[in-house]
């Protein structure tokens, strides 16, 4: 979870923005982040090109299928998908990160 969805929240909630276009705005701002962060992992060699290569078709199909889908969505329904989606991640988050603590707990008494 980063700063888009804190985005999308602040648009939202404070500033009365439709669902759509907060989600649209947040994208917008990513792409150039998103580039950026993909011409440094491949200067660095984190990129392994040929699965990158076999799943580029995939992620251009996910894009286009995904935005097709939300502009079929209600503004209200999506916003509630859209918080079922925040609290399902965070709680994830949670998860991995108590399983964290206590494998590095486990690992420092050894």
């Amino acid at each position: 979870m980063g700063g888009g969805s804190i985005l999308v929240i602040i648009l939202t909630t404070f500033m009365l923005v439709e669902q759509h276009t907060a989600q649209a705005a947040n994208l917008i701002f990513f792409i150039p982040t998103a580039i950026t962060a993909i011409i440094v992992h491949f200067k660095n060699g984190n990129v392994d090109k040929k699965i990158g290569m076999k799943i580029l078709l995939t992620i251009i199909i996910g894009a286009i299928g995904g935005a097709m889908l939300t502009s079929l969505i209600e503004s209200k329904n999506l916003k509630k998908y859209f918080g079922i989606f925040l609290l399902v991640v965070g709680i994830l988050e949670m998860i991995i990160t108590i399983k964290n603590i206590i494998k590095n707990r486990k690992e420092n008494v050894k």
